[in-house]
């Protein structure tokens, strides 16, 4: 499921909707008897840089994935709900929700630097605000506020990691958020297959791990 600016904001919100309302329930395992564990904080709050796009956009990313253990009625409904109250509270909000699982997951995650495959679901909201729109910075800032709301209080709690095409160097720690317990592994093949650290950019694995 993608939505996205395309279809016009106000046909986003009138399609949008009856969409929604029966997505939880699509999306949720059948067997809901388990209890949720307690919620825990991600990295919900730490984003994608505050830049301008070559369209012309400041963009803010929302990200997370949601795995087996957590996934329930209660949870979809919840991210869902949160989901379509971001939206209906910004002017420029995009909704991702991908399915994952499938051979991705059939890979232990210790067996490839990606180490989130064994998330169901990657949950998403972007922000993304025309640098031509009047009063731009202060529109962004202001609804960035409003998904940071329904994002703290009813997805973040479900979710964990980042794909590693939204980290960005603005996220704290972004490089163990992104490749989780495969970091320090990534770290020694990195010290082992480039020790003068020719391939680099600025979210490249770092050739030595900073002290704490």
């Amino acid at each position: 499921l993608w939505y996205n600016e395309n279809l016009g904001h106000e046909e986003l919100r009138e399609q949008g909707g009856p969409v929604l309302e029966n997505l939880a329930a699509q999306l949720a395992p059948k067997n809901d008897t388990f209890k949720l564990p307690p919620p825990f904080r991600s990295w919900y709050n730490l984003t994608m840089n505050l830049v301008p796009l070559h369209e012309g956009r400041f963009v803010r990313m929302w990200n997370g994935y949601l795995y087996r253990e957590r996934n329930s009625l209660q949870a979809c409904n919840h991210i869902v709900q949160n989901l379509w109250g971001a939206l209906q509270a910004t002017q420029f909000g995009i909704i991702g929700i991908e399915l994952w699982g499938g051979a991705i997951a059939k890979k232990d995650p210790s067996d490839t630097a990606f180490f989130w495959r064994q998330g169901v679901l990657n949950i998403r909201f972007a922000l993304a605000v025309p640098v031509t729109e009047r009063n731009a910075r202060k529109t962004f800032d202001s609804q960035a506020t409003e998904v940071e709301r329904f994002w703290d209080e009813g997805i973040a709690p479900y979710l964990v990691g980042t794909y590693t095409n939204y980290a960005q160097a603005s996220l704290q720690d972004p490089l163990r958020v992104t490749y989780g317990d495969n970091f320090e592994k990534l770290v020694s093949l990195k010290e082992e297959l480039d020790p003068n650290n020719f391939f680099q950019h600025p979210h490249s694995v770092p050739l030595l791990l900073e002290k704490p």
